[in-house]
């Protein structure tokens, strides 16, 4: 099993031995430390399948990912995966990407009437850091001339030695123009390969591979499916692994919101009060005249009422 959790193929030498779950304690019958082992034996071989049939050619990304590059490579290999580019002139694409420590890749080009080139590089081969083209038909190239035969590995790169077939042109109604990559054993480092289009058209690229260790958690070649800017703005985009990936609508949700009404009243009371007073004096003269002085004075009180009354209005919105 490899640290991220995929499993490891098995090479051809190699295999299994399941005498631990046949019974082999008294009576026949198995220990706990049996029947342990050989459930997590079983286990594995299930999960093996589940691994392998999860990626595939048309899926090679996991569930959350979309493929962005034509060709992926697949961490247990021993598939041929092939993709159909459509070229303007002068275009060039990144059509796969061979991460470090890759059995036997390869990579093959192929076109009925169109003059495509494939390149290798070392996406950080120089000296500043910037790429590198190891090998093709582009003057940029280190090696541009093709190897004698298809087991002749005559370029030798960073400890790796590929196959290169050299620049093909196509022969229209006679022969395609086929141009291939392989390297013989493993990548000691991550190379690309390009496709360069001398003239507008179709071609075909296949890639195989064997197993990769470790196995990448995202492989080159495939992107988390938030990261996809095909889609609307308003739009998300739902992923299965491959190159389809379809824009879902906006989702509506309605939300209602409602104001009661309420009253609030206050009253407040002013008061007067006028009072009428009436004081009489009498006086009598020596003269024996009486008289009668009277003095009134008057208050008034007054009760004033004064009420105020604070309304909210009743609303409702919905979004």
């Amino acid at each position: 099993e490899r640290p991220n959790g995929q499993l490891a193929p098995l090479a051809s030498t190699q295999k299994l031995e399941f005498n631990v779950c046949r019974p082999g304690g008294r009576g026949g019958e198995m220990s706990r430390t049996q029947v342990k082992v050989c459930f997590w034996v079983c286990l594995v071989i299930a999960s093996r399948s589940l691994v392998t049939a999860a990626r595939t050619c048309e899926n090679p990304c996991a569930a959350d990912e979309f493929q962005s590059a034509p060709l992926v490579v697949l961490c247990d290999g021993g598939l041929t995966c092939t993709a159909t580019l459509n070229l303007d002139k002068f275009e060039e694409l990144l059509v796969i990407t061979f991460p470090t420590n890759l059995s036997e890749p390869s990579i093959r080009l192929e076109s009925e009437l169109d003059d495509m080139d494939l390149e290798l590089e070392d996406p950080a081969g120089g000296t500043d850091g910037s790429a590198t083209c190891v090998a093709g038909a582009n003057k940029g190239c280190e090696e541009r001339g093709g190897c004698d035969d298809t087991d002749d590995y005559c370029i030798d790169y960073e400890g790796m030695s590929w196959y290169y077939s050299g620049d093909e042109q196509p022969q229209a109604g006679i022969a395609a123009m086929v141009e291939q990559f392989k390297c013989q054993e493993r990548t000691t480092r991550t190379m690309t390969v390009y496709v360069r289009a001398n003239s507008a058209g179709i071609a075909t690229v296949s890639s195989h591979n064997n197993d990769l260790q470790p196995c990448p958690q995202v492989m080159p070649g495939c992107q988390p499916c938030s990261e996809y800017e095909g889609c609307g703005t308003l739009e998300t985009p739902s992923c299965d692994g491959s190159t389809v990936v379809e824009c879902l609508p906006p989702t509506t949700t309605s939300v209602t919101a409602t104001l009661t009404s309420m009253t609030d009243t206050s009253t407040s009371t002013w008061t007067t009060t006028r009072t009428t007073e009436t004081k009489t004096a009498t006086a009598t003269s020596i003269t024996g005249t009486t008289t009668i002085i009277t003095h009134t004075s008057t208050e008034t009180k007054v009760t004033t009422t004064k009420t105020t009354t604070l309304s909210t209005i009743s609303s409702t919105a919905t979004s």
